[in-house]
């Protein structure tokens, strides 16, 4: 496996397999028009690009400096009033100069928080950053389902660019390994990464939600706005922050 930072070992080949789709129409349904966000785990930017497009002012927070680089550099070549990427840890977020309306948190970024403890200190964190009635939008994989149904192996993204392979060793209530295979189909090139992730089911995610200070108000089974269900691929809650 390669010992680059997970997503740094490929991130010119991010959008190629993480394409906005269908994320920045769901996300702009749950915030006021204009909204300012706090978009945690931006990786190279796609979404706050979009969401600038329809009118939102995003800032854009990732912790790899690869993708945070390749979003400042699109943002160099592509000037967007209330746009902006820095490098940061969701686990040390700074008070903001005025509260945002809302927080993302998006694409498994919370998952990859290991210990309880901590991400109920990172979510009670993000409730610091908006003020009383601000959102949240979670979305990690419906590990409800990984667990149940032991799924060792993700739905294959392949396109004209690349072939993304991805799959879970090791999984167990107390944690997985998730490990990915990356073939750039034009030069034949092969990257590899692997991760710890801790599978969050919904009662738990639910939980340390209630304790970090925000109030589920809705679960989605994906970006299409579906209900989440026992087949759903995907876990999202939008949560408000209690007064």
């Amino acid at each position: 496996m390669n010992d680059q930072p997970f997503y740094a070992a490929w991130a010119e080949h991010y959008d190629d397999v993480f394409p906005v789709g269908p994320k920045a129409g769901f996300v702009a349904g749950r915030f006021p028009a204009a909204a300012r966000l706090l978009d945690l785990g931006c990786a190279t930017g796609g979404l706050a690009f979009a969401l600038a497009e329809r009118g939102f002012e995003v800032c854009g927070v990732d912790l790899d400096a690869a993708l945070v680089a390749r979003a400042q550099q699109r943002l160099r070549g592509e000037p967007t009033p209330g746009l902006s990427f820095s490098r940061g840890d969701m686990l040390a977020l700074p008070s903001p100069p005025s509260p945002f309306h809302g927080v993302l948190c998006l694409g498994n970024t919370l998952v990859h928080l290991l210990d309880r403890q901590q991400r109920i200190a990172t979510l009670r964190s993000m409730a610091g950053q908006v003020g009383v009635g601000g959102g949240l939008l979670v979305q990690i994989v419906n590990y409800d389902r990984v667990l149940e149904q032991a799924v060792e192996q993700l739905p294959l993204i392949d396109n004209s660019a690349v072939r993304f392979e991805r799959r879970y060793v090791q999984l167990s209530p107390a944690g997985l390994r998730f490990e990915a295979r990356l073939l750039v189909k034009a030069t034949g090139r092969v990257l590899s990464v692997a991760q710890p992730l801790f599978p969050l089911t919904r009662g738990a995610l639910h939980d340390e939600l209630l304790q970090a200070g925000w109030e589920p108000r809705a679960w989605f089974g994906g970006y299409g706005g579906a209900p989440l269900g026992p087949e759903s691929f995907g876990c999202m809650v939008h949560a408000t922050r209690a007064g």
